[in-house]
């Protein structure tokens, strides 16, 4: 049997131009990868774009601070339970610093603010607390007492040592003091004990904040030599603070195995 020449070209070669040989071109064209996919499969498809979510942003200490006080001006006697990990205490939204100060001394200072007076360490959650502080203490007679006075009552002996550091911190004046222990004591701010003294001679009045010695000092007009720390109570302090702090860890520890 005679078979008759092929005029169409294979199927890897594609005719161009006239059907005469002198004018015959082919060009290869692969058919591997087309097979490789098979027929009727659908494309694969593209990666989806990534979402680039923004972080959870933290609220700050006055935002806290903001929501709390519309809370308890809103709500005041309103029974809410504590935020902290592994409390279950319930208490009223008007003595949520209180709370804090006793159980979360670490958070205390999230919840109140303190006096504008740089001298000064009174602090509270209620902003009428702190007006009438500010119109019983730092009123127009402080003004002046300061103004002559306080510079010579405010600045601590000579290379006065924190009460609390491990390692030797000499504290200048008495808004240095304040501000050092906002920054690297906050627990221990939140302890009430005397450990101001008065340092005229032969005085023995000791306060836990600095607003009552400068009540102190407007009344007594012979007290103007300053103040010193007393080192025995600030030891008990610290003591007692590491003490309860375990105590702390160990509720903790317990409150997380009776929940699994």
């Amino acid at each position: 049997i005679k078979e008759e020449p092929m005029e169409q070209p294979i199927a890897d070669t594609v005719s161009f131009g006239s059907s005469s040989a002198s004018s015959k071109r082919t060009l290869f064209v692969p058919i591997a990868p087309m097979l490789s996919r098979g027929r009727g499969r659908p494309p694969l498809p593209l990666p989806l774009p990534q979402r680039h979510t923004k972080p959870a942003t933290q609220i700050t200490n006055l935002q806290r601070r903001q929501q709390v006080k519309l809370l308890q001006e809103q709500e005041p006697f309103r029974m809410v339970p504590c935020q902290q990990p592994n409390c279950r205490a319930e208490f009223q939204t008007i003595k949520i610093s209180q709370h804090f100060q006793q159980y979360h001394k670490d958070q205390w200072l999230t919840y109140v603010k303190k006096c504008e007076d740089n001298n000064c360490d009174f602090r509270s959650d209620q902003a009428q607390d702190i007006q009438r502080h500010m119109l019983m203490v730092h009123n127009s007679k402080y003004v002046q007492w300061k103004e002559t006075f306080g510079c010579l009552r405010f600045k601590l002996p000579k290379d006065t040592k924190c009460p609390f550091c491990d390692k030797e911190v000499i504290l200048m004046n008495l808004s240095h003091f304040v501000s050092h222990m906002d920054a690297y004591h906050k627990r221990l701010c939140a302890y009430e004990v005397p450990l101001l003294k008065c340092a005229a001679h032969n005085c023995t009045f000791q306060a836990a904040r600095c607003f009552e010695l400068f009540t102190h000092w407007l009344e007594s007009s012979g007290c103007s030599v300053g103040l010193k720390f007393d080192y025995e109570i600030a030891r008990k302090v610290k003591n007692a603070d590491l003490t309860a702090q375990k105590n702390e860890m160990l509720q903790q520890k317990i409150a997380s195995k009776s929940k699994t």
